[in-house]
């Protein structure tokens, strides 16, 4: 009996290793979250017949002394995504704290990229990527006599 419970144990930690959320098709949302097929906005030149898109990776992560403190933020990449897919000549600038850019850049370091298709060719693009870091009302510290907290995701564009 115990051989069989044993071998039931292990076959439950391997699915449970295979299950995970799907990737999701937006950069919204929950911080560190797989994304997929996520065409990038903001990017020229504007006139091909595809942007170039984020095919997988993470979103960023939200600063933990940032969200922490209740700060918020935001920080702004602009880059260029080569014919091959590549992020090239990559700069960032950021609104409150140096950490977000920092985030920023570690989750775009993730990313996969299929470039901007024009004519059935790839071509370079430029791009500029804007992630805002705000926090929602009551999370994720409530106030003191404050309903139960909002169950939220921080690192939300």
């Amino acid at each position: 009996m115990l051989r069989h419970f044993g071998k039931l144990v292990a076959l439950v930690f391997a699915l449970a290793g295979c299950a995970g959320p799907a990737p999701d098709k937006s950069i919204s949302g929950r911080a560190n979250d797989y994304i997929r097929d996520v065409p990038l906005s903001g990017c020229n030149p504007a006139d091909v017949d595809s942007p170039p898109t984020i095919k997988e990776g993470k979103r960023p992560i939200y600063p933990a002394g940032q969200l922490m403190n209740n700060n918020v933020g935001s920080a702004t990449a602009t880059f260029n995504v080569t014919e091959a897919g590549a992020i090239a000549d990559l700069k960032t600038e950021y609104e409150g704290s140096k950490y977000f850019a920092s985030h920023l850049v570690v989750a775009m370091q993730s990313w996969v990229l299929t470039p901007a298709m024009k004519g059935g060719r790839p071509v370079l693009s430029h791009c500029v990527f804007t992630m805002n870091y705000g926090i929602d009302e009551g999370w994720p510290f409530p106030k003191p006599n404050s309903p139960e907290p909002h169950k939220s995701a921080a690192g939300t564009q």
